[in-house]
């Protein structure tokens, strides 16, 4: 949301609701929505997402309480309506060919047709043995299994922030429409675990078939907004279903729908005879899946985003902008312990960390490396982040190269318990250079959490009395024998 500027002419920013939520009840900027109604509309966002009898926006709240102004509302409303007057919002409808669109140019043939074709294009063909395009008619018998918690799909194909459709077609209308001999299975979605009421079910549906279709993936249920996933696997459920279905022999084609996944399993996997990723195909989205298996499309989509291995998300920090896996190095706690010769086990040596930097300017400089961890190891609270070690490289020209390596202890990565003990504790360090975070590395320490340090405990059962004398903020204290001045 823009702030602090005040927009000009043509230019009209408005925001969502749940940014203003964000202002009072998230950031706690303000105290209520009110307040946060006028913040917004002074700093020049002219437009408010109402929702209605809700605590969201509370424009009227504003003005009555004296959070912003009424020539503040005037200008907000003036640039509204110029760039009403601009878009031909007040003209004849003679003048203006949008003004004369009616609901008879709504769902037409020709959009729905749009629609198929935009959804049959954007599918990617990932991987085919050679099955696809796949003869379902070719004159004998051929019942085909329709499995998985996408086959029997309606309003999950559109996807978030969509209307509503004329229709949703889902995998079965369009076998039915196909007139195929088809069983059908509901399939898990999210589930960690297979359990045997879809296992059997599934299992059962595919014995009965010659060819083996697989509608799966993620879907709104798992993805939308304020609901963030955390993994970018796909569900283990779904992975184990698929690879029994695919032992038993027949032709398995796995028709990924949702987000993106890491297909890694299925592509490695040779029973898996073809995957198509379909995404979410909007209404029409059943029929325009067939059209891709049965070769009345050719399949020349590719994928919109990247496909990382689903450990990428244990790699790499959310806030890490360079979308580049970071090196992964794994260590036993015992095993530092024991092979370490030092007096203290906090300062015991952690392999050390080389670095590498380069001068891409003009000038010769110094450059000081600050390098940090971060890691949720151990019991909460934790840290944001604790200076690990540090160094300073000495004049490096211009255009030039210097390598160091960064020497870091096992004291620097543990923590201290409410008494003070300083522990080590297994799981995952990121280790981040400089300020901002110029690269990062990701360490994993297994074994038993380990004390380095014991700190001095009082005797048991024994309290301590103390007397705080009353001395003046500054200069001497009298009743600490401290002399006066005369």
């Amino acid at each position: 949301m823009p702030s602090g500027v005040r927009t000009t002419s043509y230019r009209h920013p408005n925001f969502c609701a749940d940014s203003l939520i964000d202002i009072f009840a998230n950031h706690n900027y303000t105290t209520s929505s009110a307040a946060a109604e006028g913040i917004s509309l002074t700093n020049g966002c002219d437009n408010a997402c109402i929702v209605a009898n809700t605590y969201v926006t509370d424009v009227n709240g504003s003005y009555y309480g004296g959070f912003v102004s009424e020539e503040v509302i005037t200008t907000a409303l003036i640039r509204q309506y110029e760039a009403l007057v601009i878009a031909g919002y007040f003209d004849p409808a003679s003048s203006n060919p949008y003004r004369a669109i009616g609901w008879d140019q709504v769902n037409t043939p020709y959009a729905q047709a749009l629609a198929r074709t935009a959804a049959t294009e954007g599918m990617a063909l990932l991987k085919n043995d050679g099955v696809l395009p796949y003869k379902f008619a070719n004159g004998t018998a051929c019942t085909v299994a329709l499995i998985g918690m996408w086959a029997n799909a309606s309003y999950q194909m559109q996807g978030g922030y969509s209307g509503p459709a004329p229709y949703t077609h889902s995998p079965i209308y369009a076998a039915q429409q196909l007139g195929l001999d088809w069983v059908y299975s509901n399939g898990p979605t999210n589930e960690s675990t297979l359990t045997s009421n879809f296992s059997d079910a599934a299992m059962s549906a595919a014995k009965k078939a010659d060819v083996i279709l697989y509608f799966g993936g993620i879907d709104i249920s798992v993805e939308s907004e304020a609901n963030d996933r955390y993994d970018i696997a796909w569900p283990e459920s779904q992975l184990e279903l698929i690879g029994n279905l695919s032992s038993m022999g027949k032709p398995t084609i796995v028709i990924q729908m949702g987000s993106m996944l890491d297909a890694t399993p299925l592509l490695t996997n040779s029973n898996v005879s073809a995957l198509v990723w379909a995404g979410y195909p909007g209404q029409d989205g059943g029929p325009a899946a067939f059209d891709i298996l049965t070769g009345a499309v050719a399949p020349a989509g590719r994928l919109p985003v990247t496909m990382y291995p689903s450990n990428y998300v244990s790699e790499v920090p959310m806030t890490n902008m360079s979308l580049r896996p970071a090196p992964h190095a794994k260590y036993n706690i015992q095993t530092l312990i024991s092979s370490c010769t030092a007096a203290h086990p906090d300062l015991c040596p952690f392999p050390s960390v080389p670095i590498t930097i380069h001068n891409a300017g003009a000038t010769t400089s110094d450059f000081s490396a600050l390098l940090f961890v971060s890691s949720t190891a151990g019991p909460t609270p934790y840290p944001l982040k604790s200076l690990a070690s540090y160094t300073r490289l000495h004049s490096i020209a211009a255009g030039a190269t210097a390598s160091v390596s960064l020497n870091v202890t096992l004291g620097v990565l543990a923590r201290r318990d409410e008494s003070g003990n300083q522990i080590l504790y297994p799981g995952s360090y990121t280790l981040m250079l400089d300020v901002p975070t110029q690269a990062t590395m990701v360490v994993e320490l297994a074994g038993q959490a380990a004390v380095l340090d014991l700190w001095p405990q009082p005797p048991a059962n024994e309290t301590y009395a103390a007397t705080v004398a009353e001395c003046p903020l500054y200069g001497p204290c009298a009743a600490l024998g401290q002399p006066l001045a005369d």
